[in-house]
């Protein structure tokens, strides 16, 4: 088995180095295929050098700007392609609204970045069985604030809440937080795997 995680500083599955951990190479022969890795194909290289491929051929993103074919030409493929290096987050995590799922958020520029902590592992011998939330009661203070409250609601419902407070309190206020529940610029990440 094969993990490799951390701060990668590219955002989730939309970087050239996503997709070399995905497909295993870059540049015109890593394949035809979007951004976000749901529909790539790995196809010879002959195929790569038709017109037809030439048109529906998408560049490789690094912070939504197209990297030029000669930047990653001499890219050498890495040794792990036949171990199917996948993300441990979903390609749609964050997609839509950075504000979500996020693992950065400024405190320069409170813009929040999905995914720039990741998780890549190899799917042919291990399976994913759970990702870390966002924001979660590590010491079970929420818990027990919300047994002292006497509030006549659910305990989900409360610790839903209370994540979704925490949520938009980092957005306002950026990473680090002033209140030092969070001392570092990115949000812990973490996920379960199994033996396949």
């Amino acid at each position: 088995a094969l993990l490799i995680a951390g701060d990668f500083n590219c955002e989730l599955q939309s970087s050239a180095c996503s997709t070399y951990l995905r497909i295993g190479r870059l540049g015109r022969q890593a394949g035809l295929g979007g951004i976000h890795g749901e529909d790539s194909l790995a196809l010879p290289p002959a195929l790569l050098e038709t017109n037809e491929a030439n048109d529906v051929l998408h560049p490789i993103m690094e912070w939504g700007r197209a990297l030029p074919d000669d930047l990653v030409a001499d890219v050498a493929p890495h040794p792990f392609r036949r171990n199917g290096m996948t993300s441990a987050y979903p390609p749609w995590l964050g997609k839509n609204d950075a504000r979500q799922h996020f693992t950065y958020c400024s405190e320069m520029t409170r813009r929040p970045v999905p995914g720039l902590d990741q998780i890549w592992f190899s799917s042919v011998t291990l399976e994913r069985v759970a990702l870390k939330r966002m924001f979660v009661d590590h010491l079970d203070a929420w818990s027990r604030d919300y047994e002292r409250s006497g509030l006549n609601e659910d305990a989900t419902n409360y610790l839903e809440r209370r994540r979704e407070k925490e949520r938009k309190s980092v957005l306002r206020t950026g990473l680090p937080d002033p209140d030092c529940k969070y001392p570092s610029d990115h949000l812990p990440i973490g996920c379960i795997f199994d033996w396949k």
